[in-house]
């Protein structure tokens, strides 16, 4: 949740679009969030709206590894401290979809994919790689065990 922005108290999303769509591209300001119930003091710089939101909404998830219902990302320390992960190469789940694969198979928000069909997974490019069209099912060996994804009939 966004509490400042640019020196100014933000209320509500309108408020914040407003202020954001009222200050230049390139400059940077300052912003207070809620993160996990803490306050976090940033810098942000502000960047042009794009022309086709559609597209930033699709490379948005691409860019997580989104592959059925499972959205995946690279273990860095604020995944680390979120989800208390001690491993230092893989990719963690971030988000899986209700009744999508992942969930079916088990999969939860925090669990750590090191091998997709005995492929390792080192970090999320190795994930995007391996999962890019795959058929069938999928055995993947999470840091809680072995969970097989099923894939498309």
């Amino acid at each position: 949740m966004i509490k400042k922005f640019d020196n100014k108290t933000i209320n509500n999303v309108r408020e914040l679009l407003n202020v954001v769509g009222i200050t230049e591209v390139g400059r940077k300001v300052k912003a207070i969030v809620i993160r996990d119930k803490k306050e976090l003091n940033l810098e942000v710089e502000i960047g042009e709206r794009p022309q086709n939101l559609e597209e930033v909404s699709l490379g948005s998830s691409a860019e997580l590894g989104k592959w059925r219902g499972l959205d995946a990302q690279e273990i860095n320390s604020e995944s680390a401290r979120r989800f208390s992960i001690e491993e230092k190469s893989g990719a963690v789940a971030v988000d899986v979809e209700p009744n999508s694969p992942a969930d079916d198979a088990g999969i939860i928000p925090g669990d750590v994919i090191l091998e997709i069909n005995k492929q390792p997974i080192k970090n999320l490019s190795d994930y995007q790689k391996i999962t890019k069209g795959l058929k069938g099912d999928a055995l993947v060996r999470t840091s809680r065990g072995y969970f097989v994804i099923k894939g498309e009939e």
